[in-house]
C-alpha cells in the first residue's frame, strides 16, 4: 500500500510456514506443532507439512516483494490481492490467454501467500486460494479479499488478453462489454432485467 519494495531474507523472516516453503527451513517436529491446530492428529499434520509445494532446500537465496509497476526485473511469480469477482476475471482471462481450463487450485493449511506462490512457481500454473490468518492479522489483506497468483512468465500473455478486449470491444469488462465500468452488478445477459432504448 505504501509502494514499497521489500527485500526478504532467511534471517529476516519471521514465518516459519514461510520459511518451510521457501527451502530455508527443514521439516522438523516444530513444523508440525505449527500445524496440529489444523489436523486431527499428529500423523495428519506431518502429511499436511510433507504435501505442501516446496522449494528445494537452500535454493532460494531472496525473495523480493514490490508493486509491479515499481519492478526493475521480470517477476518470478505475480500476486494479487483482489475480491472475488476481481479474481474470477483475472483467472478467466488468464485461461484464455494461455489456452488451459479449467485451472486446479492449490490450498494447504498455514501457507496460503507463501504456498500459492511457491505452488506457481513450481506448477507454472495460476492459482485461487482464500486468506490465511497470517495474511489477514499481519495486515496484508482485508476479510473480502483473496489471493490470485500466476507465472511471471504468463503475465504479458494475460495482459494481452485485457488489451485485445479492449480493442475490440471498447473495455476489459467482461460483464458488459464496451462499458467503461467494470464493477456492474449485472450480467448483459441477466434474464431477471429488461434493457429498452429510450423512445
Amino acid at each position: 500500500m505504501h509502494r514499497q519494495t521489500v527485500l526478504g531474507t532467511k534471517e529476516r523472516l519471521g514465518c516459519s510456514n514461510a520459511s518451510f516453503v521457501f527451502g530455508w527451513k527443514p521439516f522438523d517436529d516444530a513444523e508440525v506443532k505449527t500445524h496440529l491446530k489444523y489436523a486431527r492428529d499428529w500423523d495428519q499434520a506431518v502429511r499436511f507439512v510433507k504435501t505442501k509445494p516446496r522449494l528445494p532446500e537452500g535454493a532460494l537465496k531472496a525473495f523480493i516483494v514490490s508493486p509491479l509497476a515499481d519492478s526493475y526485473f521480470p517477476a518470478d511469480t505475480v500476486h494479487f490481492y483482489c475480491d472475488n469477482m476481481q479474481a474470477y476475471y483475472l483467472l478467466v482471462d488468464y485461461m484464455a490467454a494461455m489456452d488451459t481450463h479449467p485451472i486446479h487450485s492449490n490450498l494447504t493449511a498455514n501457507s496460503a501467500a507463501c504456498g500459492s506462490s511457491v505452488f506457481s512457481y513450481l506448477e507454472k500454473s495460476a492459482n485461487l486460494i482464500t486468506a490465511c490468518g497470517g495474511t489477514y492479522n499481519s495486515g496484508k489483506m482485508e476479510r473480502g479479499e483473496i489471493n490470485v497468483t500466476i507465472p511471471g512468465e504468463h503475465l504479458n500473455m494475460s495482459v494481452q488478453r485485457l488489451m485485445d478486449r479492449i480493442h475490440n470491444l471498447g473495455s476489459s469488462s467482461l460483464s458488459r462489454p464496451g462499458d467503461h465500468f467494470p464493477g456492474a452488478d449485472v450480467c448483459k445477459n441477466c434474464p431477471m432485467i429488461i434493457f429498452r432504448k429510450k423512445k
